[in-house]
């Protein structure tokens, strides 16, 4: 049962190139920043790309906060990476669509353990609905979502994950057929349009007649109201 995304919330903005900061790239990140959510992985994979690499060309948004948050500022000052990351916290639906309008990659850096590899990362989707190629470490659920709208690090190895990094930046033609892909898959399989039948289907099966006795009660039930099992 997935969570899928709105399309009526994920439209195309005007593009501000000034969300990158200067910089040619823009990487983002968008969600929880628990143990369980990988955040530390990105900004090591921005480490190796920024210092080991020689890609002072690329920023990294990261929107979102949690119990990790004053652990990953520490990291990204101790790395010297300040001047590359943008923490802005949890932002409103306008600000995502902003980031991701210029975004260049969408990052899903979710750790493999027993609770990712049975997880829909809603992020993954978003990141898709909006047009966007996805890195990702190659867990179960991730790449039945994305299939071929994201590169597959091995789960937790932080060397790939900026190989797949750095492969996309290089690769503009390949950054729009991955997220041409994507925004196709989520049309026509993953949006909540089609999940929400789903979802309906079996709150029936469960108890029947439910869903007739709501909509009595709410005639214009709302289109997305049910928690993702994880919403990173």
């Amino acid at each position: 049962m997935r969570n899928g995304p709105d399309l009526t919330r994920f439209t195309p903005v005007a593009a501000e190139p000034a969300l990158k900061r200067g910089k040619r790239y823009l990487l983002a990140y968008i969600g929880v920043m628990s143990i369980q959510d990988g955040v530390e992985y990105v900004i090591r994979a921005l480490d190796e790309l920024v210092h080991r690499r020689g890609h002072q060309d690329v920023s990294l948004v990261l929107m979102g906060e949690g119990d990790q948050f004053p652990i990953l500022k520490s990291l990204t000052h101790a790395l010297n990476l300040d001047e590359y990351v943008n923490f802005t916290g949890w932002v409103m639906m306008n600000d995502i669509l902003r980031y991701l309008a210029v975004a260049d990659i969408g990052l899903s850096p979710d750790p493999s353990n027993e609770l990712n590899d049975h997880s829909t990362m809603i992020k993954t989707m978003e990141y898709m609905a909006m047009g966007k190629p996805v890195v990702a470490f190659d867990l179960p659920e991730t790449r039945f979502s994305a299939q071929e709208a994201a590169l597959y690090a091995t789960p937790n190895c932080v060397d790939e994950f900026a190989d797949n990094i750095e492969l996309l930046l290089a690769d503009e033609a390949l950054r729009l057929k991955m997220g041409a892909y994507g925004r196709r898959r989520v049309e026509e399989e993953l949006c909540w349009d089609h999940t929400q039948k789903n979802l309906l289907s079996v709150y029936e099966l469960l108890f029947p007649g439910s869903i007739d006795r709501v909509k009595s009660w709410h005639p214009a039930m709302p289109k997305q109201g049910v928690a993702d099992s994880q919403r990173s």
